[in-house]
């Protein structure tokens, strides 16, 4: 979700509304994500079982009270500022971790066989589907 300035909870809202009547009955829910606390509160409040992830540049040094505080499931962050130590705690706290937008195409290799659950890329040309 990208709100804009000043509408983020009913962006939030709308969005996560919307979602769930979209995905209604799929076995597989829309994963909400977004680099605003504020939608990602308003899309809990709105639609509490659609599952939902923090979006970062960085990792905060409180990104576990962040999360818990909004009960996501995971974080995504952009990959050149993930750092192994990072994974290693975003795991071992139960999280899932999805890194953006990392379009090298020796990386996502390294990065998944350290733990990171997804990578987010632009060049679906140059990395194949793992």
């Amino acid at each position: 979700m990208k709100p804009i300035p000043g509408q983020e909870q009913v962006t939030g809202t709308a969005v996560a509304n919307a979602a769930a009547e979209l995905w209604h009955g799929s076995a597989i829910p829309p994963l909400m994500s977004s680099f605003s606390s504020v939608a990602l509160a308003a899309a809990q409040a709105a639609q509490p079982a659609l599952p939902r992830l923090h979006l970062f540049d960085e990792i905060p040094a409180d990104w576990q009270a962040q999360l818990a505080g909004l009960a996501c499931t995971g974080l995504v962050c952009h990959w050149r500022h993930l750092t192994d130590a990072n994974i290693f705690a975003v795991k071992a706290a139960g999280y899932r971790l999805v890194v953006y937008t990392c379009n090298d195409p020796v990386q996502p290799q390294r990065l998944l066989a350290l733990g990171v659950d997804s990578v987010i890329t632009d060049a679906v040309d140059l990395i194949a589907p793992n």
